[in-house]
């Protein structure tokens, strides 16, 4: 028993002895874990180049593109064309040192500091587009900042290299660098890169392993042609002469004193465009779009920025829009979730009608203020189908090429398709071709050509064409408005356009030679051409507006052109009459055409009269028109 009573003594001591030794491990670790630091962000060490390298935020116009609900229904919605890239500073007083493709065509800029709680409102200073480099300036002390060197440092291939900046995630407070190599020199003396850049990086500082400056990252290879891991820099030997050139411009003095004088107007639009590309909610209509429960329908972020703005009276253009994109997008996510979107609708267009009046460029600028302008509503009825979603994409790209144009922007018609025609005097009766390209702010260009029976006893074949060039006097634009149907809602725009012509009007007429009045002779045709020039009035009372996503477009047409003199008609010759010919001597047509839909084609009627031959001409014309 007693040696029993000692073995269960033993076996209690080691179950007890164990229990503690764990508890003492427990304690020990946990002790240990609250003397080490964990691994953070904050413990790693920034050098001077890493303090001097900022973000660049910019902000160019608000487009319109299509989202989808989960319902399968199409929704135009208000998406701000901003971005971000990097910038690296140059001296105390704010002077930045940027790609020019991030700042290009920006309406608004400001720049963040590493580890800075609030953005500084910028300016641009210089550009240069052959360079891709671009200064800015801030009214603000800068202590961190780097000098260039006056003369590169030598570079070897396949020496390191290191870029920082701030690629893809533009709410990072602090630099990334990422690390290659020197591969060799581009024809145009940019660096070429072994380095994986991404988007945010344009515009950083790229370095050697002595952090000695030798250039900004501008662009990487195109992964759609199969480009991976490629840079391209721009180097010192470019950027110096520019840079010294900034330091004795007068607009670097100029720029600081403009924001100087709206300290508070530029900064409150510094602090809104940081909030609109970092903020987390600020893709919340997106995300309420795409179905995600309980996400509210607009940014209480972006909203607070602006209505800070609204309160000081700072409103302009691009805040107007972008508070205009906030309440459509919010309109489209109430048709969503079948609510009401009256309110935000009316506040949407009410904010977009306010902008368009402090900028009479901001329709031509912002597709997204156009389409609003057209009183249409951001949700379809039925769902759209993929024809449809083509259409409307195409109809987006054509409008973003057309920016920037200093008109209307929102008329750009191409026709062509088969003609049916009657054409007198050249007497032909024929089936063809007409095309017809028109930009009411620009220019416009329109062909035909015919070819079948000419009117002569043997009923031999002949053709005519014409070409006319025209360069718009004037357009004028009426206001928007649509017309709602239990499926769709089609905007129109009523336009008006003078244009001044000129061109080519050739083929065969019936000729023969003259001696007293007496024909001699058979009649022959022969080719001659009249010069024309003259003007032309157009009235689309039922054009697509914003973007082409109705082919129909309603239309009337008028001409007056002067005519002459004959060329290409032989020394006394006549008409099939017998009429001698008056080759000098110059007539005029009037014309007519008149299109009502897509299916009904264009119609053309031309009267007139030439002198040259005693000639009563008469023209009918018809085609169905592919857009």
């Amino acid at each position: 028993m007693r040696r029993t009573g000692t073995k269960l003594v033993t076996r209690r001591s080691v179950g007890i002895l164990t229990w503690v030794a764990l508890l003492l491990g427990v304690v020990t670790v946990v002790i240990c874990g609250a003397c080490v630091p964990s691994a953070r962000a904050d413990d790693l060490t920034y050098s001077k180049l890493d303090e001097a390298t900022v973000r660049v935020f910019s902000l160019k116009r608000v487009d319109v593109v299509n989202a989808r609900s989960p319902a399968g229904f199409a929704y135009a919605m208000g998406a701000p064309d901003a971005g971000h890239g990097s910038g690296v500073l140059l001296s105390r007083s704010g002077l930045i040192l940027t790609a020019r493709h991030v700042i290009e065509d920006a309406r608004m800029l400001a720049v963040q500091l590493p580890g800075a709680e609030h953005p500084l409102p910028a300016e641009l200073v210089y550009a240069d587009k052959e360079h891709d480099t671009a200064f800015l300036v801030v009214a603000s002390d800068t202590p961190q900042f780097i000098e260039l060197p006056a003369q590169k440092p030598k570079l070897n291939v396949r020496e390191t290299v290191y870029v920082v900046g701030y690629p893809l995630d533009a709410s990072r407070a602090r630099p990334q660098s990422e690390q290659g190599i020197v591969s060799g020199v581009l024809p145009d003396g940019s660096l070429q890169l072994g380095i994986a850049l991404n988007p945010g990086n344009s515009g950083g500082p790229v370095v050697d392993a002595q952090e000695r400056f030798i250039g900004i990252a501008v662009k990487r290879g195109d992964p759609r042609a199969g480009a991976q891991g490629i840079g391209v820099a721009v180097p010192l030997e470019v950027i110096l002469p520019a840079y010294l050139a900034v330091l004795k411009s007068p607009e670097l003095p100029a720029a600081r004193s403009r924001l100087a004088q709206a300290a508070g107007r530029e900064q409150a639009r510094a602090e809104l465009l940081m909030t609109l590309l970092t903020a987390d909610d600020a893709n919340n209509a997106w995300s309420a779009l795409g179905g995600k429960q309980g996400v509210p329908s607009t940014s209480p972020s972006v909203d607070r920025q602006l209505a800070l703005l609204a309160r000081s009276n700072n409103d302009s253009p691009e805040t107007l829009s972008l508070a205009a994109a906030q309440a459509w997008n919010a309109a489209a996510v109430d048709q969503a979730r079948n609510q009401s979107a009256e309110a935000h609708l009316a506040t949407a267009r009410q904010l977009a009608q306010r902008a368009a009046g402090l900028d009479s460029g901001l329709v031509r600028r912002s597709p997204f203020i156009a389409y609003v302008l057209t009183g249409r509503d951001p949700a379809a009825s039925a769902p759209v189908s993929a024809a449809d979603r083509e259409t409307d994409l195409a109809a987006e790209a054509e409008a973003r090429q057309n920016q920037g144009g200093g008109g209307t922007n929102i008329l750009p018609v191409l026709r062509i398709g088969p003609t049916m025609s009657l054409h007198v005097p050249f007497q032909i009766v024929g089936i063809g071709a007409t095309a017809k390209l028109f930009l009411a702010d620009r220019v416009s260009i329109d062909a035909r050509y015919a070819y079948g029976y000419h009117f002569v006893e043997d009923l031999r074949t002949s053709h005519y064409a014409e070409l006319l060039l025209g360069v718009a006097l004037g357009t004028w634009v009426g206001t928007p408005a649509s017309n709602h149907s239990s499926f769709y809602t089609r905007p129109y725009i009523r336009v008006h356009a003078l244009s001044l012509e000129a061109g080519v009007l050739t083929g065969q007429v019936n000729l023969t030679g003259s001696a007293n009045g007496v024909l001699v002779g058979n009649r022959v045709p022969t080719q001659v051409s009249l010069p024309q020039v003259g003007l032309r009035y157009t009235h689309l009372y039922w054009a697509n507006a914003g973007f082409m996503t109705d082919v129909s477009r309603h239309s009337v047409e008028a001409s007056l052109h002067v005519l002459g003199p004959l060329l290409g008609a032989p020394d006394n010759a006549a008409n099939s009459d017998g009429a001698l010919l008056k080759p000098s001597s110059f007539g005029y047509a009037m014309e007519v055409d008149w299109q009502t839909s897509y299916y009904a084609g264009q119609s053309e009627v031309s009267l007139g009269y030439l002198p040259q031959g005693q000639w009563l001409t008469f023209r009918f014309g018809w085609s169905y028109l592919f857009y």
